[in-house]
């Protein structure tokens, strides 16, 4: 009986002690929003092409081929492909299926640096 009381209490303090610790605060959201300036906004021709993709499909859009390699979910919260030519690599996203847009450079560059 007392190793039970000796094994409450052990755990009752060591939960004590793990609540006095101060959680840390986040200096920044971890993700923005999307700055509009910065999308390009695709045409209706290409719309229907992104909208019908599949995973391994070549697709032309703005005069290059391209193949779709993945389909994902963003954490900005937008349905994503990413597309890759013998050349380059685009990404377009959309949160509403007419509405997609082209990512800006920058974030396919980081795409790239981590070997996605």
């Amino acid at each position: 009986m007392k190793i039970i009381k000796i094994i409450i209490l052990i755990q009752i303090l060591y939960l004590s002690a793990c609540s006095n610790i101060t959680q840390p605060v986040a200096a920044g959201p971890l993700v923005n929003s999307l700055n509009s300036s910065k999308e390009q906004k695709t045409d209706a021709r290409n719309i229907e092409i992104l909208n019908t993709a599949q995973l391994g499909d070549d697709v032309k859009l703005h005069d290059d081929n391209y193949r779709v390699t993945q389909k994902y979910f963003s954490a900005a919260g937008s349905n994503c492909l990413l597309l890759i030519s013998s050349t380059k690599t685009a990404v377009y996203c959309y949160k509403e299926p007419e509405q997609w847009y082209k990512v800006g450079e920058s974030v396919v560059d980081r795409l790239e640096m981590l070997g996605i």
